[in-house]
């Protein structure tokens, strides 16, 4: 059974991972002492627990529905094949054919191709789905975690465990091969860990969770709130060049996990009720891994158009990526839901 809190969850996570990639230009480029900066910078970077978000909730949706059933592991694979891997491969190659078609790439290379697709640095959000599908390699492990394992245990040692790896595997890679430098680590499961193991014990105790969730909402929204605040104004200071702080990183993890359990409450509150009422909403949640794999070819898109017509005023450029992206969006999947709840009348 679909949860509509989840959806609504689902729906949140995928506008964001938008206003992300449309926003991403504007801070490389504006003058970072000016208004316009602090102006998009701040939403910026208080979207970026998406990924973190897409990883929980698909472990969290998985563990609520397997329970104490057995896993088929070969049908599981093929099912995951079928519904991630393939339509990931296609937009591969849809992004890298465009890319070749704007100058981007001399030619077709199937060794360049390749590279894309396992690495997920062809475009950057695609790193996602390499990150997801080393979960589901591994999901007997998962699965035998969560029966033999204590949360209290499993889940601050997959924190800790997540924090070493983010930190030390660079280092690690470089002592054992001083003439490498390890750049994917942001590609490896391990600097997600805590997130899909989180996801794990919130699916098998399900009610339970949201019941403690929703309990202690103020106390949820608080932490929220200051997190924020303290996240944004850092990394704020941070980006500006002038003091380096260091355990950056540290305060923007403490605000994903803070940001996620708020936004999961939020959906407990009021996404049932909007999910049933707004179909642009079900549209979205229909559509979203569609969504996070083709958006940034409009943004693309726009940005071309920008250079093609000498059009150098940033603040109408990013006006127009959101206008843009946002509107063809919502109106795909209006019209895809409303056709596919017709069908089923």
């Amino acid at each position: 059974m679909r949860r509509k809190e989840l959806s609504f969850v689902n729906v949140l996570l995928c506008l964001l991972v938008m206003l992300i990639h449309i926003c991403s230009s504007s801070v490389n480029e504006l003058d970072k002492t000016s208004l316009e900066y602090m102006a998009i910078f701040f939403p910026w970077r208080l979207s970026a627990f998406v990924v973190q978000g897409f990883i929980l909730l698909s472990s969290v949706k998985f563990f609520m529905g397997i329970k104490d059933k057995k896993l088929n592991y070969f049908k599981f694979m093929i099912s995951r094949v079928k519904k991630i891997l393939v339509p990931y491969i296609i937009s591969v190659t849809v992004y890298y054919l465009y890319f070749i078609h704007n100058n981007y790439y001399q030619g077709f290379n199937i060794y360049e191709l390749l590279e894309g697709i396992f690495l997920g640095n062809l475009v950057s959000h695609f790193y996602f789905v390499v990150i997801i599908f080393q979960f589901y390699i591994l999901m007997p492990l998962w699965i035998k975690m969560v029966k033999k394992v204590d949360v209290f245990i499993a889940i601050p040692f997959s924190i800790l465990f997540m924090i070493f790896c983010h930190k030390w595997v660079p280092e690690i890679v470089s002592i054992i091969s001083p003439s490498r430098s390890f750049i994917y680590n942001d590609r490896l499961f391990t600097s997600y860990l805590a997130y899909w193991v989180c996801g794990c014990y919130i699916g098998v105790n399900y009610d339970r969770f949201y019941d403690g969730l929703m309990k202690n909402k103020a106390i949820v929204s608080l932490i929220f709130i200051l997190s924020a605040m303290v996240n944004g104004g850092l990394s704020y200071i941070n980006s500006l060049g002038r003091v380096n702080i260091r355990f950056i990183e540290d305060v923007h993890t403490i605000y994903i996990f803070s940001a996620i359990l708020f936004v999961l409450m939020v959906g407990k509150i009021i996404g049932g009720k909007l999910m049933d009422k707004v179909a642009l909403l079900r549209g979205v949640d229909s559509l979203s891994f569609y969504i996070y794999l083709y958006h940034c070819i409009i943004i693309y898109e726009c940005t071309h158009y920008m250079w093609r017509h000498f059009i150098t005023d940033l603040g109408f450029s990013f006006i127009s990526k959101f206008v843009m992206t946002y509107g063809i969006i919502f109106i795909i999947s209006y019209v895809w839901i409303k056709i596919r709840e017709r069908r089923k009348v």
